[in-house]
């Protein structure tokens, strides 16, 4: 499985990438934040995308439903430290598979 990976911290993504990789899963891995989304859908096609720190902003969900209308075929797995529940309704609105603790 193609599974790209968006986060700010590099430590977050080799820990990800020793997990996927682990699985045999191909690791596309990308440093920075919840704006890089359109970019690798568009780039990559993955089969899931992992994107770490979205969190609290309702605002960046813009990012995920933009990629869940554009590639209904791409599934976005948001890792998170905390949220709130409108948090997670919002995600599940916008396209969002799953919200995992990070």
């Amino acid at each position: 499985m193609k599974i790209a990976v968006i986060s700010p911290s590099a430590a977050h993504l080799q820990e990800i990438r020793s997990v996927l990789v682990s699985r045999s899963h191909l690791a596309l891995l990308y440093e920075g934040g919840k704006s890089r989304m359109r970019e690798v859908a568009e780039r990559e096609q993955p089969d899931l995308m992992l994107v770490d720190g979205i969190c609290c902003d309702t605002n960046e969900l813009a990012y995920v439903e933009w990629v869940t209308s554009h590639f209904p075929a791409i599934g976005v797995v948001l890792l998170c430290s905390t949220h709130t529940p409108e948090f997670l309704l919002n995600s599940m609105r916008a396209g969002v598979r799953e919200v995992l603790p990070s």
